[in-house]
């Protein structure tokens, strides 16, 4: 299985309209794309001073997917993000392989 992930550092006082927001903005956007599904959305149990951590994953069929949403698709949608919350929601972005173990 294959994952785009982002962290993302959420400042505490823009925890809820960042939720709503994924919710309703964001995680549609990159489903109209159609290249990631299955968006799941993890609260990352560590104390953070600076705020509150979050891991938003998509499955991807391919390596090439993958790139293709990053290369072609992923400025766009994070421009959006720091439209909406500046510097309150800080962000990076990985490729995940599953292994078997």
């Amino acid at each position: 299985m294959l994952v785009f992930n982002t962290t993302y550092l959420v400042a505490k006082a823009s925890e809820n309209d960042f939720l709503a927001w994924m919710k309703a903005v964001y995680v549609p956007a990159v489903q109209k794309i159609g290249l990631l599904g299955a968006p799941r959305l993890y609260k990352v149990l560590v104390s953070e001073e600076e705020g509150i951590t979050y891991s938003l994953q998509f499955d991807a069929e391919s390596v090439a997917d993958m790139s293709k949403f990053k290369n072609q698709h992923l400025a766009e949608l994070e421009q959006m993000l720091f439209r909406r919350f500046g510097e309150s929601v800080l962000h990076f972005s990985t490729y995940l392989k599953s292994c078997a173990i």
